[in-house]
């Protein structure tokens, strides 16, 4: 039998070489219709022998005899063989341009189902390496650039197991269910061609073995899939069926917790891990590339979903839940997940990058946080309303945490990892002006949107105040040039002022807000804020500063400009759009500017005295140390 595979690839490659186009299309056809069914009932034969292999190996080592497959059979092994040859010869017959879409039409069809045996194999952990790579890349052409058998290919591969099916496999895996094996083989025996494996299986199989090839395949196929969906929607006069159909399909892979947790745990290679460890207190070493194709394309399925709208959806799916005693109906998350953080890195660089080619070269016509085409404009702000209410449930929770016994700064370290990651994302989108290839939407509606229905303004204000109080605190006396903050300050102020002053460009409301947002001045800082803002030192303590607020505390940002070196670029960009065309602020401002002259104890040690006139001169003169 290998002869006979390896004589039909041989063929293959030879219609392939044909100068002709046309002479090369209808020899690959003329291979194609009658040995398609053949490669389906050599994959189906393969899956039968694997199942025989798995059960001896499983008998073995029952026994305490296994052997670690040493002694495969021969038939086996010959079987391997012809498999990868057939699967050869099915990528060849796919290579062809001309020819492709005939070719994914008849595999994907009613006669053969080639995706559905393809997947079983891929899932199959005593598959071949060489045989699930190459099944994975085969799924992967047989879902491009064809809407017709990108629709087959997700319509028969689910995105996981139903909970019954899953409950079995994992009763199956604890040896729990009697007659698994001899059912096990019988469904293969019965028809390959009526059952499928799910995406998740064939994630999970590849991921766990550290198969990268395949999992990269596998990721592909699914991201082909839908582009190739989304492009002939894109196309479709009825506009309002074709958003309902691929957003439809997008929701439901999003909403697919089994499916999305496992393509986030295997986003990096495992040795990654292992090298982070390793490297954790070396802040000399070079950070290494940790990634390769297969993170490379899941950060493109994952960038797709998104770009549809479905970040929630993604974010929901990575996350842990509980039963709300007060409300049966739902759920309230809990803290954040890894997988959950792991997600915000991943969509803040494509955030960036897109911010950063569009504002660069002219580029950036796809938003990742929903930019495509068939993305509905409200779904779009829905996700940064999201995204903002997270911000606001992250600064509740840490409030609450304050004197909670049971906190650790495992939990803290990761909600303000993601605290910050919400901020870089939302400050980067609002930076751009208009999203989506046509230009007709603006983010002008999304910076109002999420500044009027969230309170993350206000929050991000009180936050900068609490922030700049402690900074004045522990700088007190300090000579300017030798202000010091952490990488951890320095980022967060940084990302809060950024954020503050993008959803305020152009944006009247949010301008009248950070003027309307009350910032209190904690007792045990309004001793000496005047030392740092241009607050009024006659503020009344006792009322918890009230007359202070977000104008002041946006001001006062610039003065901790030696201990980050982009705060104070960032703080007068902040400060020009909260001023710009809004009188009332401008007014305000003004007011603010030469009221007092700095007389603190430091200086009065040093016997100098500052004073100040009523044109806002300020002199500096020698005195003596009693002189008030």
């Amino acid at each position: 039998m290998s002869e006979h595979w390896k004589a039909l690839l041989d063929k293959a490659r030879e219609a392939t070489k044909k100068t002709n186009e046309s002479e090369s299309t209808q020899s690959l056809l003329s291979l194609c219709s009658p040995h398609l069914s053949d490669v389906h009932q050599l994959i189906h034969n393969h899956l039968s022998a694997l199942s025989d292999l798995n059960e001896r190996e499983e008998h073995e080592n029952e026994n305490g005899n296994g052997n670690d497959n040493e002694d495969i059979p021969r038939a086996t092994k010959i079987l391997i063989v012809d498999t990868r040859r057939a699967l050869r010869f099915t990528l060849c017959l796919l290579s062809a341009e001309s020819s492709r879409q005939d070719v994914q039409n008849l595999a994907t069809s009613s006669t053969h189902e080639l995706h559905k045996v393809l997947s079983t194999l891929i899932a199959h952990r005593q598959c071949d390496t060489k045989c699930r790579t190459m099944a994975a890349q085969i799924l992967c052409n047989l879902a491009t650039s064809n809407e017709t058998t990108a629709l087959v290919i997700l319509n028969d591969i689910q995105p996981s197991p139903s909970e019954s099916e899953a409950t079995k496999i994992m009763l199956e895996k604890m040896n729990l269910v009697e007659n698994t094996r001899k059912e096990s083989k019988m469904e293969v025996s019965s028809s390959s061609s009526s059952s499928s494996s799910t995406w998740s299986q064939m994630i999970h199989t590849s991921g766990g073995s550290g198969d990268r090839n395949t999992l990269a395949a596998i990721a592909a196929a699914l991201y082909n899939s839908i582009a190739s969906i989304e492009r002939s929607d894109d196309n479709n006069n009825d506009t309002s069926t074709s958003t309902s159909s691929i957003l439809r399909l997008a929701s439901n892979l999003a909403s697919d917790t089994m499916l999305i947790c496992n393509l986030m745990r295997y986003i990096l290679p495992s040795k990654v891990i292992q090298q982070g460890c390793q490297e954790v207190d070396d802040k000399t070493a070079e950070a290494p590339d940790l990634s390769d194709d297969a993170t490379e394309w899941i950060s493109r399925l994952v960038e797709k979903l998104c770009s549809l709208g479905m970040l929630s959806n993604l974010y929901k799916s990575l996350g842990s839940h509980f039963q709300n005693d007060d409300d049966d109906d739902k759920d309230v998350e809990m803290g954040i997940t890894p997988e959950q953080l792991v997600l915000l890195h991943c969509i803040g660089s494509a955030v960036e990058e897109y911010a950063r080619t569009l504002n660069g070269f002219g580029g950036g016509d796809v938003h990742p946080l929903g930019g495509a085409c068939s993305c509905d404009f409200e779904l779009m702000q829905s996700t940064f309303h999201f995204l903002a209410m997270q911000y606001c449930s992250f600064r509740q929770k840490d409030a609450k945490r304050v004197n909670d016994p049971e906190r650790y700064d495992g939990e803290d370290d990761c909600i303000d990892n993601a605290t910050i990651l919400i901020l870089d994302i939302l400050s980067s989108s609002m930076s751009v002006d208009e999203v989506s290839d046509t230009g007709s939407r603006d983010f002008a509606k999304i910076r109002l949107y999420v500044g009027q229905t969230t309170n993350i303004l206000p929050n991000a204000l009180l936050d900068l105040g609490v922030l700049v109080d402690r900074l004045g605190i522990e700088n007190r006396g300090i000579n300017a040039r030798e202000l010091k903050m952490t990488e951890s300050d320095q980022h967060l102020v940084t990302s809060i002022v950024r954020l503050i002053g993008n959803i305020c460009y152009r944006c009247r409301e949010n301008q009248d807000l950070v003027r309307k947002t009350k910032v209190p001045i904690p007792h045990a800082s309004s001793a000496n804020v005047e030392e740092y803002t241009q607050f009024p030192k006659e503020a009344d303590a006792s009322a918890d500063g009230a007359r202070r607020n977000g104008l002041h505390v946006l001001l006062s940002c610039t003065s901790f400009a030696y201990g980050c070196f982009t705060l104070r670029e960032w703080a007068i960009v902040a400060i020009r759009n909260v001023l710009q065309d809004n009188k009332e602020n401008q007014k305000h401002v003004e007011e603010l500017e030469a009221q007092q002259a700095i007389d603190t104890p430091e200086l009065r040690k040093l016997g100098v005295k500052v004073k100040l006139d009523k044109r806002g001169q300020v002199t500096v003169s020698k005195s003596e140390p009693n002189d008030e």
